[in-house]
């Protein structure tokens, strides 16, 4: 594992970690993010309720293309959660599709929650293959990381995109 240290800040593998998030770590404190004043983040917080999906795959491919567009643009933490997005919808469309009876209890509990995207991965997996697991891997990555905590750099987030890539084709398969 390579890694660059300085006094301020800890580089290893495209993921940079302040001084002060470490510190802030070691007091056992979450980071806070003040998401009102940080006009990278204010638009995914007015955005559909979370048990809303995009209603199709060229929605999906939208927010993919815009991430991509963004990233392009030098625009990191906002590109991060974009392509995210992509991913989290690509994975609640082939659930509806694939598996229904979780899609049917995001509906029933009024919200996606953390474990049934995951139930849902672990289940289409089996069905679609290893793509599913892997693109939701790195876009959970780049939800973390990327846009959170605003770790990523540009190729750490380029190297994910393409697993998120495979993960948003599989929706394009999907019978319309």
């Amino acid at each position: 594992m390579s890694g660059a240290v300085s006094e301020d800040k800890i580089e290893r593998e495209g993921v940079v970690i302040t001084s002060e998030a470490v510190q802030q770590f070691k007091n056992g404190r979450k980071r806070r993010v003040n998401r009102a004043s940080n006009p990278k983040r204010s638009d995914f917080f007015s955005a559909k309720s979370n048990c809303e999906t995009a209603s199709s795959d060229e929605e999906v491919k939208r927010f993919l293309k815009e991430g991509e567009k963004l990233l392009d643009d030098g625009e990191i933490v906002q590109a991060c959660e974009k392509i995210y997005k992509a991913a989290e919808d690509a994975v609640k469309l082939l659930a509806e599709a694939h598996v229904p009876d979780i899609s049917r209890e995001a509906k029933r509990r009024g919200r996606w929650t953390v474990s049934l995207l995951d139930k849902a991965v672990r289940n289409l997996e089996i069905e679609l293959g290893e793509d599913v697991g892997r693109g939701w891997a790195e876009a959970w990555i780049l939800h973390v990381e990327g846009f959170h905590e605003e770790r990523l750099k540009e190729e750490a987030v380029k190297w994910r995109l393409k697993h998120v890539r495979r993960l948003v084709e599989l929706v394009s398969n999907l019978p319309r």
